[in-house]
């Protein structure tokens, strides 16, 4: 029962949601033209021309439908912060309502026969829900999630400084590439951050956020007042421009030649190993990439133009130009073949986990989405997105046709052989046959949950007795057994 945020409503937003669905539509078919105006370049001008038209046309397409999804998410960003409070509150009834209609649909369940620790634990979760007890109880000291991370919302609370340090990877993992940037881009203005700018989760990233707080936790310590983390940042900005352009304020020109030390290009060379290689570099390597940057250090200009950016409400220095020297040893390590074999063992793992998945669901991963698919969803998972997201979905694929409360079961993460495990032990008792044998797309196995309910244990234990591999199982043939040595009594044969 998570509290609605801004970032959660927009998502859900049928307007917002309406809107980035066009911006997709025109910006892949300004992808389309742009890459036939490149085939077509190779032809005649008549050609060119008219595919030229065709990519004009593409373009203000794109740009009108980007200014309309950008005026929609104001206009219902400007919506959610004058009704906040409604929008939580009746967003709080309906999950509510949902977890009591989730409660009664697993209990039927658990009455049919159905029952597992997933069932039970999400039984358990859904009465915690509705009572607002365990994990949905209120907490005492809520951050507004509006605000920018490690800010104080609610007046009089004591911010919980080691909490905030200790959750940081948390934070940044759940955000979305985008707010990873900013906050990359925040960091980076106010000398935490050294990294490159990008949407990608780095430890790097999450040290630096990290550090940032530890610093807020000290102002405030030395100014004997609560400073929020957005107005710390706002000062430790201006304090970085004003140190490297001499005068302070934003948006100064800045320039300085800055060549490491052997000793200190040595500790940076260690740094990017360890966070691309997850090791130190040998000594060869080391002196080999010590020298490299020492060299490239005394050749770049380190003058860098510094551009004033509101983030998150805070308006910081944005540094452009310069030369980074921990970019420029990730891109020579990068080049390593070792770095490609480390990254192709991560993208192994990662086919691995999603076919386990699609195994555990009844469907074939290739057969079912493809190769380019699959290389598609691995390469987004490398960039920092969470591989449940893909996992989900294949649930998802493998749940149509089920009934409503079982997709949603499915929708929390449940795979279908846990579903199907009571049916599978008994056709396995049943038939007398290995259960290691009994696949999900077995049509009897899926026969025991129709399009509108599952059978109950008792009748598709009565409906295997009837399948023609019934009549060859011991079970059957005592059955048998018994019925002719009963005639047989009843007639006087046997005593």
């Amino acid at each position: 029962m998570a509290e609605v945020t801004l970032k959660s409503f927009l998502e859900d937003d049928s307007a917002v949601k309406a809107a980035k669905k066009k911006l997709q539509a025109a910006s892949a078919e300004l992808n389309k033209q742009k890459a036939a105006l490149a085939a077509a370049n190779r032809g005649g001008p008549g050609l060119r021309e008219q595919v030229q038209r065709r990519v004009e046309a593409a373009q203000i397409a794109y740009d009108e439908a980007k200014a309309n999804a950008d005026k929609i998410t104001v206009k219902r960003t400007t919506y959610f912060q004058q009704n906040k409070k409604k929008i939580r509150t009746e967003a709080k009834t309906a999950d509510v309502n949902e977890a009591k209609q989730e409660l009664e649909e697993l209990l039927a369940l658990k009455n049919q026969g159905i029952t597992s620790s997933v069932i039970d634990a999400r039984i358990a979760d859904a009465r915690d829900k509705i009572a607002g007890t365990g994990k949905y109880a209120p907490k005492p000291k809520a951050k507004d999630p509006e605000a920018t991370p490690g800010d104080q919302t609610e007046t009089g609370a004591e911010r919980d400084y080691l909490k905030e340090i200790n959750s940081a990877a948390t934070v940044i993992r759940n955000m979305t590439p985008a707010e990873r940037q900013d906050l990359a881009e925040l960091l980076k203005a106010s000398d935490f951050y050294k990294g490159a700018v990008t949407g990608v989760y780095t430890d790097a990233l999450v040290e630096a956020y990290q550090a940032s707080i530890a610093a807020n936790k000290a102002r405030s310590t030395a100014w004997g007042e609560e400073v929020s983390w957005s107005e710390y940042i706002q000062d430790k900005s201006n304090e970085t421009a004003a140190l490297k352009g001499g005068t302070g304020g934003l948006g100064k020109t800045t320039g300085s030649v800055s060549i490491s030390t052997p000793s200190e290009a040595a500790a940076t060379v260690e740094s990017i190993f360890q966070s691309e290689l997850g090791r130190l570099p040998t000594a060869a390597e080391r002196d080999k990439y010590v020298a490299e940057l020492i060299a490239k250090e005394k050749k770049e200009s380190s003058i860098t133009k510094v551009t004033p950016k509101k983030i998150g409400g805070v308006t910081v220095n944005v540094y452009t130009g310069g030369f980074d020297k921990n970019q420029f040893l990730k891109d020579k390590v990068r080049l390593l073949p070792e770095y490609s074999e480390s990254k192709a063992a991560a993208r192994t793992l990662n086919v691995q986990n999603l076919a386990t998945t699609a195994l555990a669901n009844g469907i074939n991963l290739d057969t079912t989405f493809g190769p380019d698919v699959i290389a598609g969803w691995v390469k987004r998972v490398e960039n920092g997105e969470d591989i449940d997201i893909f996992n989900n979905l294949i649930r998802k694929t493998a749940s149509v046709g089920l009934p409503d409360n079982l997709v949603k079961l499915v929708d929390s993460g449940v795979n279908l052989d846990a579903i199907y495990a009571p049916y599978k032990r008994s056709m396995a008792a049943i038939l007398e046959i290995p259960e290691s044998t009994i696949t999900l797309d077995d049509p009897t196995l899926r026969s025991a949950i129709g399009p509108d309910k599952p059978m109950t244990i008792f009748d598709f234990q009565k409906q295997l007795r009837k399948d023609a591999r019934w009549q060859y199982t011991d079970q059957a043939r005592e059955e048998v057994s018994s019925a002719a040595l009963k005639v047989l009594r009843d007639f006087g044969f046997q005593g």
